[in-house]
């Protein structure tokens, strides 16, 4: 099947390219390898889509509209000229086809099983008048006459270049529309390329090896001097990781001719941004500007001691003692990544277990394996607030261990009983809202 498709294809270009192609007629069909599998009708669908996706890209490049037309019709429509006067597909024994205008139009919708064991592709030819070189010619040069409208006037404005905003541009630059970025970094990919998922991973991965080396090595004959940790190298191995993914998102964006514009973006109309003293207009606008650490009303985040995931995947120094608020997939990470690096490090969750949604059976082998590395796991425990170190709390058992280092305790009760943490960074990570 694959064969005769490939030399279709070919066939179809020869007959473009030629201006003598007077009303030719081709039909290419091929029968079903696997009569089972076309048996059923979803399948059978699914087969010939497939093969009619390489012809379409053939009478794409004749200058033809090709596409969809609700969920069950494939129409393709004449060229420049009328040399193209119309074509379609459908199964053998499907349903009739009808002509319109010069479309040719096929239904598989309500076809009975079995009814796709043969597939054809009608190209009906009349004298061609404009070459086809000049054809493509003239469809490059409309694209190019749109894409150089007025650099404020765009089909789709996406605010936000993360994961959900520069795909949602990426996709709508590939559907043929005029689209605009705007984000206020200069690096796109949003929080989870520059202060979110990767740069964390990143560190999770470099402080895995450090582990490795300082408590496994020896088991496998490596005889190494104690390690020692570079925090500035380490920070700038994470960096690194981070502008090669950015700049891979930018040159994407920059081969599907999408404009990004970096800074803030306001509404000053329906269908108006603004962007600094710039005013940018789109027929329409996409929302993707992502989500914020939650901070606690009773503990402001002050970036040097109460941190959230952004300023703890870029500490300069391994903390003495870190308190991580929150037991989610974030707290947990950065616990880790620190820990494995040397820190004390304390979770303290609200509820009855860390990783809240997860399994119990998942949970009871994770707090294990994060125990193992050194973290303390506090369930069931409400923080109530955090004050200054002072002797007194930083006498008393619960404080034990305090080093000079220790700035806050963080108070929390778990029912009657009053529980303090020592601590010279608390990372608060109890969720992220909309940003």
């Amino acid at each position: 099947m694959g064969l005769l498709v490939e030399l279709g294809v070919d066939f179809v270009s020869g007959i473009a390219g030629s201006r003598h192609a007077v009303g030719t007629l081709f039909g290419v069909w091929a029968t079903a390898l696997d009569h089972e599998a076309l048996d059923d009708t979803v399948k059978g669908r699914a087969i010939v889509k497939a093969i009619a996706g390489e012809f379409f890209e053939v009478l794409d490049g004749l200058g033809c509209d090709v596409g969809p037309e609700g969920n069950s019709h494939i129409a393709v429509s004449g060229g420049d000229h009328g040399d193209f006067v119309g074509g379609g597909f459908s199964a053998h024994n499907g349903p009739q086809s009808r002509a319109r205008g010069g479309v040719v139009k096929r239904e598989w919708d309500k076809a009975e099983p079995g009814s796709f064991s043969l597939f054809f592709i009608f190209i009906f030819l009349a004298d061609g008048k404009v070459p086809l070189e000049e054809r493509i010619k003239r469809k490059d040069k409309e694209k190019e006459e749109r894409f150089n409208m007025s650099d404020s006037s765009y089909d789709l404005i996406v605010i936000g270049a993360g994961p959900g905003g520069y795909v949602c541009a990426f996709r709508a630059a590939q559907l043929g529309l005029k689209v605009a970025l705007v984000d206020k970094r200069a690096a796109l990919g949003g929080t989870c390329l520059n202060i979110g998922c990767i740069p964390s991973k990143a560190l999770l991965h470099s402080s895995e090896h450090f582990a490795f080396v300082r408590d496994h090595a020896a088991d496998h004959g490596i005889d190494v001097a104690a390690p020692k940790i570079d925090i500035a190298k380490l920070m700038a191995k994470k960096d690194a990781v981070v502008t090669k993914l950015t700049g891979g998102v930018a040159q994407l964006a920059k081969a599907r001719k999408i404009k990004v514009i970096t800074g803030e973006a306001k509404f000053s109309e329906a269908k108006t941004v603004k962007v600094g003293e710039d005013s940018y207009t789109a027929k329409h606008i996409v929302i993707a500007t992502g989500s914020a650490p939650v901070e606690l009303p009773f503990m402001p985040f002050d970036g040097e001691t109460i941190v959230s995931s952004d300023h703890a995947i870029g500490f300069e120094s391994v903390p003495d003692k870190l308190v991580v608020v929150g037991g989610g997939a974030i707290g947990l990470e950065l616990g880790s990544v620190w820990a494995r690096l040397g820190s004390d490090v304390t979770v303290v969750e609200f509820l009855p277990q860390i990783a809240g949604a997860s399994d119990k059976d998942i949970v009871r082998n994770f707090t294990r394996i994060l125990k193992g590395q050194g973290l303390t796991i506090e369930v069931g425990a409400k923080v109530t607030g955090v004050q200054p170190a002072t002797e007194a709390t930083a006498g008393s058992p619960a404080s034990a261990g305090s080093t000079g280092s220790t700035r806050v305790v963080l108070t929390a009760e778990r029912g009657d009983d009053k529980l303090s943490f020592p601590a010279d960074k608390v990372l608060v990570s109890v969720g992220r809202r909309p940003f």
